[in-house]
């Protein structure tokens, strides 16, 4: 699923990545494409970017019914992601939310879910064909008929025409100054080759890792979702920020 790295920045920079991912890439992301019509039932964010969970916090804590507001997710939200660094992380900053150590292929979910969200390209890590069937075929196990899920990706041919694999960014963490470093080396059709590099300007802390990430188009989703038993409801391109966006809800 992923390019054999030590993965450092899921690791022993987990809180680094995370204050990054708040303050430098959730600003760019088209956060309103992640709200949705609320419904009654749970609601399950796939990868530890808990910072997207604030900014949807009127859809996660009420919905309006013809009997008045109430609940809109019966129960907590669940957590999903690989890494226990970044679950440690999560469970840190969202104690309101439960958080589960799992592959997204492989989810431990049978049809529980309302809603499902994969944000920050989860997607980038699916390299081969297979990985992208199997996790597509996990989440919509997961939810429950008439069940939504939303998610983005990095858009082929758009995103190294951004900051966000080709420039630097500077953020806080806990009153420190870092920067986030990242540069593609190469790239293919469906491929990037990135170097990417978290430094404190304070200290020699930090580190350099080599990833691969998978880029999209959008008419490479319509099969997978249909062969799943999903509905693509919305697609958009974002160029301006080199992500997809696609909605979808299980028939």
């Amino acid at each position: 699923m992923t390019s054999p790295t030590s993965h450092r920045v899921y690791g022993d920079f987990a809180d680094v990545h995370s204050a990054f991912y708040d303050q430098c890439a959730l600003p760019a992301m088209d956060l309103d494409f992640f709200r949705s019509e609320p419904k009654p039932g749970r609601l399950l964010l796939i990868g530890s970017y808990c910072g997207v969970l604030p900014s949807l916090q009127s859809e996660v804590n009420a919905v309006r019914t013809p009997d008045g507001p109430r609940a809109s997710f019966s129960e907590r939200p669940i957590i999903c992601d690989r890494s226990l660094p970044m679950l440690a992380e999560c469970r840190r900053r969202r104690p309101d939310a439960d958080v589960v150590q799992a592959d997204v292929r492989q989810l431990p979910f049978g049809p529980s879910f309302a809603v499902v969200l994969i944000p920050g390209a989860v997607t980038a890590h699916l390299l081969t064909d297979e990985d992208l069937d199997a996790c597509i075929g996990s989440v919509a196990a997961a939810l429950f008929p008439g069940g939504e899920l939303t998610l983005d990706a990095y858009a082929a041919g758009t995103i190294t025409e951004t900051p966000y694999f080709n420039g630097n960014s500077t953020f806080n963490v806990d009153g420190h100054r870092w920067r986030r470093i990242a540069r593609t080396l190469s790239r293919t059709s469906a491929s990037l080759q990135v170097v990417l590099e978290f430094a404190s300007d304070e200290s020699d802390q930090g580190c350099r890792e080599l990833l691969m990430q998978r880029t999209y188009t959008l008419d490479e989703w319509l099969p997978v979702m249909s062969r799943h038993g999903l509905h693509c409801t919305e697609l958009k391109h974002a160029s301006e920020s080199g992500r997809l966006y696609i909605r979808a809800v299980r028939s």
